[in-house]
């Protein structure tokens, strides 16, 4: 019963990783940052004296003040000349788990329909099919992490927390960033799977302790059966 719950709970968190992931993706899509500013949009970024008498430069702070000039240099033609997102890398990483997260699922559920299969069957097989069950888990688990690894790493190594800290700024007009806004659904979606992700690593990970004892438990009765038969 037990391994019944804990396949159902581990099938849970794989479901809804998988929602984040595609949300991921369809977040990462496209890149705005990378995409060229039109004209007159660097107009409607940001709020100016003439337009808000509450803004100076004393309320903006030297850190906003400094994008504003760096954002409305002529020079600058794309957002992601100021803000690296690693948009596209994400887009190739987090796709590259998918294809990790969707083996491992099906593995789960193929081993939780065996054990269906299995239940009556107190034999041998059994035994070895979990011990399958813990390798593959294992397995999976150190490839999940390492990819894993590699996208956080993407992640917070990018200017994320910046490009969130500059929407906050005073001077910001936050609808003349609209199309930049869904960075924020990334930063959330983002935070989300690494939550379920490490945790879904940890719980696989304790379950196969579970596993492995119940399968030298299988073993030692088999071993009972073959003795008394003997």
């Amino acid at each position: 019963m037990c391994d019944y719950i804990r396949s159902i709970i581990s099938i849970g968190f794989s479901i809804l990783i998988f929602v984040s992931i595609f949300q991921i993706l369809s977040d990462t899509k496209n890149d705005a940052f990378e995409q060229q500013i039109s004209l007159g949009e660097k107009e409607k970024m940001f709020y100016g004296t003439n337009t808000n008498p509450l803004i100076d430069s004393s309320i903006i702070g030297i850190k906003c003040e400094m994008y504003q000039n760096i954002i409305m240099d002529p020079k600058i033609s794309k957002m992601g000349e100021v803000f690296n997102l690693n948009i596209k890398l994400i887009h190739d990483k987090i796709y590259s788990l998918l294809i990790v997260e969707v083996l491992a699922f099906v593995f789960l559920v193929f081993y939780f329909i065996c054990m269906i299969i299995s239940v009556k069957n107190k034999s041998l097989s059994l035994a070895c099919l979990s011990c399958i069950m813990i390798i593959a888990s294992i397995g999976f688990s150190v490839a999940n992490f390492i990819y894993l690894y590699k996208v956080i790493m993407i992640f917070y190594h990018s200017d994320m927390n910046q490009f969130m800290e500059f929407l906050k700024c005073k001077n910001v007009n936050r609808d003349g960033f609209e199309k930049y806004l869904y960075a924020e659904e990334l930063n959330n979606h983002f935070t989300r799977f690494v939550i379920l992700s490490v945790i879904h690593i940890l719980w696989n990970l304790s379950s196969s302790q579970p596993n492995k004892k119940n399968e030298e438990s299988q073993g030692n009765n088999n071993d009972i059966e073959l003795t008394e038969n003997l």
